[in-house]
């Protein structure tokens, strides 16, 4: 991913929390990174289209748990302190 995608940014910007979204050029699936940064908690609820996805339900994986989790219409997480996920979002 970090060799191979495109257009890397960051998507928000909210107190103690990071998105960023890169593209697959060759899939057309997107990455989505989020990080907490700060020192508890944080609960994430964020729906794609804040992110500039336009997907109503896409496919998700987990690239840090190799799993898939199927169709997801948001994102809804819980991260421990200065801990990130990392999804792949198809159509």
């Amino acid at each position: 991913m970090n060799q191979q995608s495109q257009n890397g940014r960051e998507a928000l910007r909210d107190q103690d929390l990071r998105v960023w979204t890169a593209e697959d050029p060759g899939s057309g699936a997107k990455y989505v990174g989020v990080f907490n940064i700060s020192d508890s908690d944080r609960t994430v609820e964020l729906p794609w289209a804040k992110l500039g996805l336009v997907w109503s339900a896409p496919a998700v994986r987990d690239l840090w748990l190799h799993r898939e989790l199927g169709r997801m219409p948001s994102i809804k997480v819980v991260l421990r302190p200065h801990a990130s996920i990392l999804y792949k979002v198809s159509p």
